[in-house]
């Protein structure tokens, strides 16, 4: 059932306060921007509920929105349950589709799900925008105040004009970081220059430090800014209360995923997102789903978070590759109860990671990220600035929360790896391990 067709909705199309509901062996196509058509604008339907499959079809030229202030995705463990939007062998690439979650703090919480997010139980959910073949990258050459373009390493095909940068703070104040519209951009071999209108700020530095080894020789090495993409093709957002309130959107995924539960999500884009007042209200949620090896979270960037990033709430066999984050509050990749095991972190870029006051206590003295069990594999993060820390290991001596359990030991364990990962900016250290046994 398409949309845009008059036939799909009987007597008239959905209006802004209506619901709607996609029942089993059901597939609804959404073709065309819901707008309402006599004045064209957005319609904000009140809820979303799935049983079926709810697709967001890629036409080009046709940018689509969708507005709700709640979408629940429920399955059954059979396939049925489905939020689609591209697929891996079809991304979503040739359009543009904005998601906007509407809602505060009191609006009505569904359970278990709450209020002004994206609800997955026992569900499919993909979300596949245009790839991004390189979604940071390093200054090449240091950035002065006034300048109003830039060097980067790469040739950044996938970069475009109108697209929003952020340059990472190389001194001791990770608030200069600097965000930027990219107006021209120019990609050769090995280097792309982008220009922008707005002169910056602060100094970013970029160059090569050789200090010595334990053994007295000099090695190379690098300090230069980080530079990340925020566009993404397919975004999801808060409203624009969000900001005012500190309280936006939201994604959350439930159930074991041997009953069902299944969650790709990449080449997305998150901001206003987050809510910090509620505990699990975060922009990218596992939640206790176990073993998710065919989950993944990838080249997604998250901007202007009030609580968090991804969060790994019992969770094993997740990657999270080649995500930027920037102005995030609390705990940015956080690994929750100390049960996670197994879960690969790479090619992640946070920027500004700030403190906040509302969350965990830990959160006061916030990380980039956060570990409590060792038996993961961090390989060639970033963490460029924030209040306190870059990594924190706070690994604990049993798991807690609801997956409590004195027969693991998480201090006890090795660590998986860590490998080529880098921290700077930052008031505390860039690394901290507290109660690792081995």
């Amino acid at each position: 059932m398409l949309w845009s067709q008059w036939d799909t909705w009987g007597d008239s199309k959905p209006v802004s306060g209506d619901s709607v509901f996609v029942e089993k062996y059901t597939v609804l196509i959404v073709d065309e921007p819901v707008v309402n058509p006599l004045d064209g604008s957005n319609v904000v339907l009140k809820a979303v509920v799935v049983e079926g499959t709810l697709l967001f079809i890629d036409q080009v030229g046709v940018d689509l929105n969708f507005d709700a202030y709640y979408i629940v995705i429920r399955g059954n463990g059979s396939g049925e349950g489905r939020f689609v939007v591209g697929t891996e062998e079809n991304p979503f690439v040739n359009a543009k589709l904005t998601i906007t979650m509407y809602g505060n703090y009191w609006s009505p919480q569904l359970p278990d799900i709450g209020n002004k997010g994206i609800g997955c139980m026992h569900c499919w959910l993909d979300i596949h925008g245009k790839k991004i073949e390189k979604t940071w990258t390093e200054l090449s050459a240091t950035a002065a105040v006034g300048d109003t373009s830039i060097t980067v390493f790469g040739n950044l095909i996938d970069w475009k004009v109108g697209d929003n940068i952020v340059i990472a703070s190389t001194d001791f104040y990770h608030e200069h970081a600097e965000q930027r519209e990219i107006a021209t951009i120019t990609p050769s071999t090995s280097t792309t220059v982008i220009t922008f209108n707005v002169p910056l700020e602060w100094q970013h530095f970029s160059g090569t430090e050789t200090p010595l080894d334990w053994q007295g020789n000099a090695v190379n090495f690098n300090i230069r800014a980080e530079v990340g993409l925020l566009t993404r093709n397919v975004k999801i957002q808060g409203d624009a209360g969000s900001s005012i309130d500190k309280y936006g959107a939201h994604m959350m995924i439930h159930g074991k995923s041997e009953m069902g539960t299944r969650a790709r999500v990449e080449y997305a884009e998150f901001t206003r997102v987050g809510q910090p007042k509620i505990v699990g209200r975060y922009p990218i949620h596992f939640h206790m789903n176990g073993d998710v090896s065919d989950s993944y979270v990838i080249g997604n960037a998250v901007h202007e978070s009030f609580a968090r990033l991804c969060t790994i709430h019992a969770i094993q066999y997740l990657r999270v590759q080649k995500n930027v984050g920037y102005n995030i509050a609390g705990h940015n990749f956080f690994f929750e109860d100390g049960i996670e095991m197994n879960n690969v972190l790479e090619d992640n870029l946070a920027i500004h990671s700030r403190q906040v006051w509302s969350m965990l206590q830990t959160d006061i003295t916030v990380a980039s990220y956060w570990v409590t069990n060792p038996q993961n594999y961090l390989r060639r993060n970033r963490a460029a600035g924030g209040d306190f820390y870059g990594f924190w290991y706070e690994v604990k001596e049993h798991p807690d929360g609801p997956s409590a359990n004195n027969d693991i030991c998480p201090q006890g364990m090795g660590v998986g790896e860590f490998i080529d990962n880098k921290a700077h900016s930052y008031i505390r250290f860039g690394l901290r391990v507290f109660k690792l046994v081995q």
